[in-house]
């Protein structure tokens, strides 16, 4: 009787540990879920273009508003150099012409602006492009934001990865 209320104790203590382990294993692995998915998050958008005319509609340009906000809990440095919005003339069969016009680098609003972009910060990258005729015309801003110093393991190599917003915008004649 002494040995199977033992065999009894140990399995019911053994079971307390498995069940113990199976919940701290969940309980790290759900931590470790949501503290790299607050850690990461970028808010891109094209929020505004608007048409400017010049010389009675002679020479016209999109002036196109570009906000990037950091909605995670840390810092994200953007390759502001290498961020590049372009226009493309868009024909009636959905075809993408040449490239109408394209930027790349940035001139930012906020004064002293260095390609860090703080936890719940906004930036607004303006951008003028010229057009020259009427239509569809399709509008994508891209740019490169670096990853790899969260972690490289999930983030590739080199931990840069593009983000991109694309939009339609018709211009009247």
């Amino acid at each position: 009787m002494i040995i199977c209320s033992c065999l009894e104790a140990s399995t019911i203590f053994y079971n307390i540990v498995v069940a113990l382990s199976i919940l701290a294993g969940a309980g790290w692995t759900l931590f470790i879920f949501t503290k790299r998915h607050e850690e990461v998050g970028i808010d891109l958008k094209i929020d505004r273009i608007d048409l400017i005319t010049f010389d009675k509609g002679k020479e016209k340009y999109l002036d196109i508003n570009v906000t990037i906000k950091n909605i995670g809990k840390r810092d994200v440095n953007l390759e502001l150099k290498n961020a590049s919005v372009k226009v493309s003339k868009a024909e009636k069969d959905g075809l993408l012409v040449d490239i109408i016009d394209q930027k790349t680098g940035v001139t930012s609003t906020e004064p002293r602006y260095n390609g860090r972009l703080r936890s719940n910060v906004e930036t607004k990258l303006p951008y003028w492009l010229k057009i020259h005729n009427d239509g569809l015309h399709f509008i994508e801003f891209s740019i490169p934001i670096d990853l790899g110093m969260f972690d490289k393991s999930i983030f590739k190599k080199d931990g840069i990865i593009n983000w991109t917003d694309k939009r339609f915008y018709f211009v009247k004649e």
